[in-house]
């Protein structure tokens, strides 16, 4: 770890990684994702964090190997690596895989409405994947609802592709 590092800057250096990846820029992501878990070692309550989000980028650059063995050092460390280990079974084809690690996150009183507007999308494609359209339905409304809330460019962007999975599979 860096001398005298306490992790407060993390914050910022995962958004920039975030950017990164979303935009494809998947290494440069993930080489800022591993700098900074080399700097946060030993702050548990952060590390986990940063794994997670290595997962991510692995997942999104489609090495899953990789992402499924990141996602577990996420969870030794302290972070529910959901939605990214549900996103992982999906990818996989096991629909109803993703369904149960999602499901108990998202029953009710258990989270607050942003976090729950993180894993809907997953959920959204899981159900749509088994077939349960009504359930899907009901996703996209609270996610629709949570983007109004918020004013969100990500969040209505995952609104808008999830009303295009329901009409497709409608």
């Amino acid at each position: 770890m860096v001398e005298g590092h306490d992790g407060k800057g993390w914050r910022g250096q995962a958004d920039l990684a975030e950017m990164k990846w979303r935009r494809g820029a998947w290494d440069d992501a993930a080489d800022d994702v591993r700098r900074a878990v080399g700097e946060l070692s030993g702050l548990t309550d952060i590390i986990g964090v940063a794994w997670y989000q290595l997962g991510e980028i692995q997942l999104r650059a489609g090495h899953l190997e990789a992402a499924e063995e990141t996602f577990g050092t996420a969870h030794e460390n302290g972070k529910m690596p959901i939605p990214g280990w549900a996103h992982l079974y999906l990818v996989r084809g096991d629909a109803q895989g993703a369904v149960e690690l999602l499901s108990d996150a998202l029953q009710p009183g258990t989270l607050g409405p942003l976090a729950r507007a993180r894993l809907l999308p997953t959920w959204i494609d899981a159900q749509m994947a088994l077939g349960e359209l009504q359930v899907a339905k009901e996703a996209v409304a609270e996610l629709e609802e949570t983007c109004k809330l918020t004013n969100s460019r990500a969040f209505d962007a995952a609104t808008g592709r999830a009303k295009g999975v329901l009409a497709l599979g409608d």
